[in-house]
């Protein structure tokens, strides 16, 4: 170090933002699944700090809104973001970690943050984020890198 260096070890790392992880299931989960699950609740970068797993009927919609009605009437647990997660899919701690920066990122426009994962077709499927645009009911899209 030299003498107009500061020495910055000491400096505590801010905590991660919030987050709920929500899945609605109409049946069993996948291993996969599990298994991305446990690897992301378990790794403390990510912020997920709370798992919900609500079955659902035949609507995606009322499965989806019982979970938010959950996590918002859970005041011993505040979140700053809710991620939900299809039941049939896998993913690493570190896809969380990237929608949840992105989010960071755009924090002071209304937005919705999605990975987009592979479909079967070869070479199809990227993160996007979409941000509303405002005074319609539009969402401008650009992929993460």
């Amino acid at each position: 170090m030299t003498s107009g260096d500061q020495d910055t070890s000491a400096l505590p790392v801010p905590d991660p933002p919030l987050v709920v992880l929500a899945t609605i299931c109409g049946g069993s989960l996948r291993v996969e699944y599990v298994n991305s699950m446990i690897r992301t609740a378990t790794t403390p970068s990510t912020g997920v700090r709370k798992i919900l797993i609500e079955p659902y009927g035949p609507y995606l919609d009322d499965g989806r809104n019982t979970v938010i009605e959950k996590a918002l009437a859970d005041t011993d647990n505040p979140f700053d973001y809710l991620l939900f997660v299809d039941s049939d899919i896998s993913w690493t701690p570190d896809d969380v970690t990237k929608i949840v920066a992105a989010a960071e990122a755009h924090v002071d426009e209304p937005a919705i943050f999605t990975g987009a994962y592979s479909s079967a077709r070869e070479g199809v499927g990227f993160a996007v984020v979409g941000n509303f645009i405002p005074g319609t009911r539009n969402v401008a899209c650009f992929t993460l890198e």
